[in-house]
């Protein structure tokens, strides 16, 4: 969930944070892209909900909800470190951009470690 949360301030300070490294071209570009983002973010903020929800409760789904958001995470880290590296916005290091790689780090690291815990602890759950 705390991904989700990272994800939607993202959205929330982008335009803040991003406007000096944007050149006219891909200020005209980005908009669609950043329109197609949020709805991945909600499937991503929706799984870890029911992931959450269903741990509260000890149910067996949340090991499905948790590998279901850790993909949803690995995913949306990949679109965007692929748009990144193509549109060379890591040589851009101001805030925003610092805020993004960590953003991208954490969309890796985080089911890196959510998967293997999910699935050692599966049983606890009652699965």
């Amino acid at each position: 969930m705390a991904l989700a949360d990272r994800r939607m301030e993202r959205y929330l300070l982008d335009p803040l944070l991003w406007n000096g490294c944007r050149t006219d071209e891909q200020q005209h570009r980005l908009p669609g892209l950043e329109r197609a983002f949020p709805v991945a973010d909600a499937w991503l903020a929706l799984a870890s909900a029911w992931c959450a929800i269903n741990c509260v409760r000890r149910r067996p789904q949340a090991v499905l909800w948790a590998l279901v958001a850790s993909g949803a995470s690995v995913y949306l880290g990949c679109m965007d470190t692929l748009y990144n590296l193509e549109h060379g916005k890591y040589a851009c290091r101001d805030a925003g951009m610092i805020l993004e790689m960590l953003i991208n780090l954490s969309s890796f690291a985080s089911p890196a470690i959510l998967i293997p815990y999910f699935w050692r602890n599966r049983r606890w759950f009652g699965t």
